[in-house]
């Protein structure tokens, strides 16, 4: 870059010719001179004031400040070099005045050699510079410039009110809304039509003011405007009125751009039932003229009856099996055909996915068959931009033509082909390719009939996926609903279940504490205890696959957790079956709740083993890969998107592409009667969702089983401390008072025991009421309080505000045996700051949570607001 080039403004300036502020304009404009140096302040002045400006002076930053606070001038002239403060730091000041914020600065200064002045001064404010020594026509120059600049930006205001009135006094209906089709605006004219206000606008989408029949158009002109398929888009909808009138309106829309980008649209409207009417009037004479011309067409008879028939056979279709065969029927009798090919166009990612393959009589399995890459000058690609049917003859070409989706299993030579986009609306979805091993065989007149039976099946294709659709999405909110409501009766299984247990586990505790080591009673109550534990294990299991566990998610190496699992999981599926762990090194860490990956993992070894009645292998892997965004199921071939894989692989029997449809259902087993629960990989698939990830599963019936789980990488990589869990012993007594707030008399009398024979001095309450009168009585005795999260009469985490308020640094357990939004988010992940106790837990659990949380020399958590 050369130095003059550092002249120039950096911002884009009008041109020169359009400089105001010369000798004999109407009003001169204002301009600030800042400059410590008087030399150069009588210069600039002196130069100023010749050019027809009027200018004030300011010789160091504190006059500076006041004069444009006060003047408000059109234009400031800073200087860069100022002793009591650089030109930047000056302009950052300047620019922090609301006044001042649309005031143009032009710095002057000797750079140091490079821009990084001038990279500096854009980011405080400063955004125009001119080098010393300068030109003073230069200046002038530049001064015209930016003041021109600022009397634009100023008309451009004036003219956005001008538009508010247009917009307000149009005959029209004016509106706009988002991207998400909410509205954002509406004219008079629109609220005397529809009746509403703007207010009342402002909480409906187009959905609600749109007939059911028209939102699919509207979503359609939409996308194909955010999709730069259309640039002005002019389409007719009904529109319901507040009182219920169907109204027809004309509605012409264009983009609204925000930083470049699509933010919104704008509408016009144009009220047509005048014009419907007329052209009722006018349909219905011309239809009878219409009907009286077809009578007289008979060229086409035959062609017409084939497609009829086709129309007819696909107007019953249901899926896209029978398209494609009635499509290879018809194109078979019309034209001569040795191989035909169906794919549909995905227009996002440029390719075709191939559907259907026949070639010389047979259907050809084509499941294997990679989506494949539109290449720009293919007639593939012609066909798809043009729309219109290419032919290709072997004669005219340099090179032979391929086989339809290069398939190389087939000794067909094929010498003519036509390829038809298949269109609805000027929109191609995919294409039918035709091939002929004699040369020439197809001609410009064969198009139109084939053209025609392909915009009959992309018509047909895209009703089936419209169905598919639907019914997939009925399938989801069935299933939606079904977990629902399994997650309220889990949620509420699990409130009263996991008192029972929590009492079972404290009263199992405070027996073996007062047995004997050697009492033969001790067995029993050990058994007790391991029933409940299975009992709690069922509970945590429905709260799993219905996503509402309390997940404590943390950063960690997954190879360390199935490290520290092999055993386990060794003794627990038996001899006959192998372990083989293949983990990657270095892996990077995800964040999980380490318990529920215990879960997983043990769920789904338990349910290879089961597979494998005779024995055989089990094979944990781990692995990084990088997943493609539009289809997550497969790798990307470009190191973006990466993942965290584990894979777990048994050599067992396999399951059938219909067990595999219903396998992570809960209660689907293919087991016998009375061997399983059907919740194993339901649990599994719950734990993998409300962990960020995703499950995959590939099996052949007698080819065994491959589950494949990705996990997002941890955002940032922690260092891992080594656990050391340690229980609580009698050496060290507590002596501090404690509150518990628990609406269950055995959770509360188990708590009230194990904390008692530890030390310390127990205040009870039977709901939050208590438990804040209690608070209120002792606060100044009370150093920590144990509450649960559901009460009657006052729930705990009111209580917890309660009690905040008079003291925010109140240590606070909460404890439940379900997640709530008390103390989760909306993904069951336990807020950061809480300290929670999951039922059912032991004497055990709650002496160590108690220590850990009367021993933190950190203030905990204030409650959940």
């Amino acid at each position: 870059m050369k130095e003059s080039d550092l002249s120039v403004s950096l911002g884009d300036g009008p041109d020169q010719s359009t400089q105001r502020g010369q000798n004999g304009s109407p009003s001169p404009n204002t301009i600030l001179v800042i400059n410590n140096l008087p030399d150069q302040l009588q210069l600039l002045r002196s130069t100023l004031k010749t050019a027809g400006y009027d200018v004030l002076e300011a010789a160091n930053p504190k006059a500076a400040l006041r004069l444009a606070a006060n003047e408000k001038p059109d234009l400031i002239i800073n200087d860069f070099s100022m002793s009591e403060t650089d030109g930047i730091e000056l302009s950052r000041r300047l620019r922090a005045r609301l006044e001042l914020a649309s005031t143009p600065i032009l710095l002057l200064s000797n750079f140091r050699g490079d821009t990084s002045n001038a990279i500096e001064g854009i980011e405080t404010g400063a955004g125009h510079f001119l080098r010393a020594p300068y030109d003073q026509l230069k200046l002038i120059a530049r001064v015209g410039q930016l003041i021109e600049r600022k009397r634009a930006q100023e008309a451009l205001r004036r003219s956005e009110e001008r538009y508010r009135e247009l917009f307000d006094n149009a005959n029209d209906i004016v509106y706009t809304h988002d991207l998400e089709g909410h509205y954002t605006s509406l004219n008079k004219k629109g609220q005397q039509i529809t009746g509403y206000t703007c207010e009342e606008a402002a909480a409906l989408e187009f959905t609600n003011l749109a007939t059911r029949e028209d939102v699919a158009l509207a979503r359609e002109m939409l996308r194909r405007k955010l999709a730069s398929d259309e640039t002005s888009t002019i389409y007719e909808v009904s529109i319901l009125a507040k009182d219920g009138t169907v109204i027809p309106v004309e509605v012409n829309t264009q983009l609204i751009y925000e930083n470049g980008r699509p933010a919104g649209v704008q509408g016009i409207a144009r009220d047509i039932r005048a014009r419907k009417e007329a052209e009722e009037q006018f349909r219905q004479v011309s239809q009878s003229l219409l009907e009286a011309e077809r009578r007289a067409i008979t060229e086409y008879k035959t062609l017409l009856e084939r497609i009829a028939h086709l129309a007819q056979v696909l107007a019953s279709a249901r899926d896209l099996a029978p398209i494609f065969k009635a499509l290879l029927e018809f194109t078979t009798i019309s034209l001569p055909c040795n191989a035909l090919g169906i794919a549909l166009y995905d227009h996002e990612l440029v390719e075709l996915n191939p559907h259907f393959l026949w070639i010389e009589g047979n259907n050809i399995d084509i499941t294997d068959l990679e989506p494949i890459p539109v290449t720009t000058n293919s007639d593939v690609r012609r066909a798809i931009v043009s729309g219109q049917t290419i032919i290709s003859t072997a004669s005219q070409c340099d090179h032979p033509i391929p086989t339809i989706f290069e398939y190389s299993h087939t000794d067909l030579k094929p010498a003519s082909a036509m390829t038809v986009p298949m269109t609805i609306m000027g929109r191609t979805i995919g294409t039918l390719e035709i091939q002929c091993t004699t040369d020439n065989a197809y001609q410009t007149e064969h198009t139109t009939a084939l053209q025609m039976a392909a915009n009959l099946a992309a018509n047909t294709i895209e009703n089936v996926r419209l169905l598919n659709r639907e019914r997939e999405h009925e399938n989801q909110l069935r299933q939606a609903q079904k977990m629902e409501a399994i997650g309220h009766l889990a949620g509420g299984v699990a409130h009263d279940f996991n008192n029972i247990v929590t009492a079972m586990y404290g009263n199992c505790d405070m027996l073996m504490r007062g047995l004997d080591p050697g009492n033969f009673l001790r067995k029993y109550v050990h058994d007790i205890k391991d029933s409940a534990k299975r009992a709690a294990m069922l509970t945590r299991q429905l709260l799993a696959f219905s996503r509402k566990q309390v997940l404590q998610p943390v950063n960690l190496n997954l190879n360390t957790v199935v490290t520290d699992m092999e055993r386990l999981i060794a003794r627990l599926i038996g001899e006959d079956i192998s372990i083989t762990c293949n983990l990657v090194e270095d892996l990077p860490q995800i964040k999980a709740d380490k318990s529920q990956l215990e879960q997983i993992i043990m769920n789904l070894a338990v349910n290879a083993r089961d597979a494998m009645p005779q024995g055989g292998k089990i094979i944990i892997e781990t692995s990084v890969v990088y997943l493609d965004k539009k289809r997550p199921q497969q790798y990307s071939k470009t190191k973006t998107h990466p993942h965290i894989q584990l894979s777990i692989t048994d050599t067992g029997a396999g399951m059938s592409a219909e067990t595999q449809k219903h396998i992570f259902e809960p209660f689907f087993t293919t087991k016998e009667e009375g061997k399983g629960t059907g919740l194993g990989l339901a649990t599994v698939y719950g734990s993998v969702k409300q962990s960020r990830g995703s499950i995959w599963l590939y099996s052949k019936e007698g080819e065994g089983t491959i589950f494949k789980i990705h996990f997002p990488i941890a955002k940032e990589h922690l260092e891992i401390l080594p656990e050391s869990p340690t229980e609580p012993t009698d050496d060290h007594k507590g002596t501090q008072t404690i509150l518990i707030a628990e609406d269950d008399h055995t959770v509360r009398q188990v708590l009230r025991d194990a904390l008692h024979l530890s030390g310390y001095k127990i205040l009870e309450a039977a709901n939050g009421r208590d438990g804040w009168e209690l608070f209120q009585q002792h606060q100044h005795d009370i150093q920590l309080v144990i509450t649960d999260v559901l009460m009657p009469q006052m729930n705990g985490r009111k209580l917890a505000l309660l009690i905040n308020k008079i003291r925010p640094t109140a240590r606070i357990i909460y404890i439940s045996g379900h997640p709530t939004d008390a103390i989760t988010d909306r993904g069951g992940v336990l807020l950061e700051g809480v300290d929670f106790l999951q039922k059912p837990f032991t004497n055990a659990d709650v002496i160590r949570k108690v220590r850990d949380v009367l021993g933190s020399s950190e203030i905990l958590h204030p409650a959940t607001p």
